[in-house]
């Protein structure tokens, strides 16, 4: 992200019409540090930024409490002052839409084929549609390992609820997952050992994933397809028929 620009150059970089209170109050708190963790900043000096017609919004000081309860920024111990984390700017770019080097293909869905090798494109497109989710995430994945944790489901905020179906499990998932349960409340995990697909729903919008996420693109090509809203719906039926009978 470009950090050093104006203030209107910045947001122009990010779904400003999509993003909550404290995701903008993140933001502009990243502006106003250059995207330098640990920077000393005043919540006074973020109101006082605050602007109406960038932020589509005005500033409510609950933005800051919720911030820190997401772990996106942390006080400093002089009152009134606060640090952006290192969390916070992993969240904030995961936000900002780029379509790297990804193929889109028009009017089947929002259909996008990643090709073999583009891992990191493809992580960051991931990242960036469960970055968005501000009510639940439902996911899917049949086979998943300890990676799924740091490429996809960390990103996600930590307040809401998260469920997770799997089958097949491997590496040191059940040490990641241990450890994933302390810090999200709202975490939940299930098994289904018929299990096949890879999905997941975030917010009812539905999101097909041709290969497992944690070896996505390593070994070959893979496509993510944005499904419509009757099949997001139809989707997000399936994965609660599912969820209903895993253990």
């Amino acid at each position: 992200m470009k950090y050093r620009s104006s203030i209107k150059s910045f947001f122009r970089q990010l779904p400003v019409g999509k993003m909550t209170g404290h995701q903008k109050f993140l933001a502009l708190a990243a502006w106003e540090c250059a995207g330098k963790p640990g920077w000393g900043l005043e919540i006074a000096r973020i109101k006082k930024d605050w602007r109406k017609s960038i932020l589509k919004s005005d500033f409510n000081p609950s933005f800051y409490d919720r911030a820190d309860r997401d772990e996106w920024v942390k006080p400093t111990g002089k009152r009134g002052w606060f640090a952006v984390t290192v969390k916070g700017i992993e969240h904030l770019e995961a936000l900002v839409d780029g379509n790297g080097d990804q193929q889109e293909i028009k009017g089947c869905w929002g259909l996008r084929i990643f090709h073999w090798g583009q891992s990191v494109t493809f992580d960051t497109h991931i990242r960036n549609i469960l970055a968005k989710a501000k009510k639940y995430v439902f996911f899917a994945d049949s086979y998943t390992d300890e990676n799924t944790f740091d490429n996809a489901l960390a990103i996600i905020p930590r307040t809401l609820k998260i469920y997770f179906l799997l089958n097949h499990t491997s590496g040191k998932f059940l040490a990641r997952d241990n450890r994933f349960k302390i810090e999200y409340k709202k975490y939940f995990r299930r098994r289904h050992p018929r299990l096949h697909d890879r999905f997941f729903v975030v917010d009812d919008v539905a999101y097909i994933v041709g290969t497992s996420i944690n070896n996505a693109t390593k070994k070959s090509p893979t496509m993510v397809i944005t499904a419509d809203r009757n099949a997001s719906r139809l989707i997000r039926d399936f994965f609660q028929y599912l969820w209903a009978q895993a253990k």
